[in-house]
């Protein structure tokens, strides 16, 4: 495939890559509040871990084919456009966020890996506190894509 060929598939690629980090990563944070509740499941915290690990590494190429569907929707104008530039802004600092919890997450899981049954301590409620904060912002980041594609027709083909 040649470079040219890549950055025609990679815009139509962002609608497709972005739905999966957003379902792992609130489902590691689910599993995460579920350590809390039922300590003995030492399995929820390691599948916690993995899905996060997985859920931002999926969060970087959502950054990446975002970044590229921007470029290739340079055309709009009005409020989209504004909208189009608080999306692609917000989709960085929401990967940022999730970054940091993802080493906390991973951190967390290193301390407890001997241990079987999962313990709250501060870099766990740390880790917790950082990842409901990007949870957050992932749900803004989300909804101005939302409206950027439902209410304002960005990025959608009409025959």
């Amino acid at each position: 495939m040649t470079l040219n060929a890549i950055s025609t598939v990679l815009p139509t690629l962002h609608p497709a890559v972005v739905h999966l980090p957003i379902a792992l990563l609130l489902t590691a944070l689910v599993f995460d509040v579920g350590c809390l509740v039922i300590r003995r499941l030492i399995w929820l915290d390691r599948a916690s871990a993995a899905l996060t690990v997985l859920g931002t590494a999926g969060l970087l190429a959502a950054v990446v084919t975002g970044d590229h569907a921007a470029e290739a929707a340079a055309s709009v104008t009005g409020p989209a456009a504004g909208l189009l530039t608080d999306h692609a802004d917000l989709a960085l600092l929401t990967f940022g966020a999730w970054f940091v919890a993802m080493l906390l997450r991973v951190y967390v899981w290193w301390l407890g890996c001997d241990d079987r049954r999962v313990h709250i301590g501060i870099y766990r409620l740390a880790s917790l506190t950082v990842s409901l904060v990007a949870a957050w912002m992932l749900v803004v980041t989300a909804t101005s894509g939302h409206a950027l594609v439902f209410h304002h027709g960005v990025g959608v083909l009409l025959n």
